[in-house]
């Protein structure tokens, strides 16, 4: 469901779970309340009706949080870049690992 709401421009509401901070940064896209925190969901969901500019906001982001979330590269991409194997293929797959500066 996280691709889904992004591509439909759709502010996420997720817990504060820690595999949720590898994708998205603070403020970009989504809305954070701590785990088991009903009344703290409850408030996020009113924050996005209450707040359109925040809505908003929220939205335009969607965007280029997605294209952080699919890494990158269709899935297709990464498999040729994989059989070819030169160091540019690697070195363009290891951009795309979890492990990648540019998802810290």
């Amino acid at each position: 469901m996280i691709y889904e709401g992004l591509c439909s421009r759709t502010p996420l509401i997720v817990s504060d779970h820690p595999m949720f901070g590898t994708w998205f940064c603070s403020g970009e896209a989504r809305l954070v309340f701590p785990a088991g925190d009903v009344g703290a969901i409850v408030a996020s969901i009113e924050r996005l009706q209450d707040d359109p500019a925040y809505h908003a906001m929220l939205s335009d982001h969607a965007e280029e949080v997605c294209a952080r979330y699919m890494i990158g590269a269709p899935g297709d991409e990464l498999i040729e870049h994989w059989l070819a194997g030169t160091a540019a293929d690697r070195a363009s797959l290891a951009d795309r690992t979890l492990d990648s500066p540019r998802f810290r």
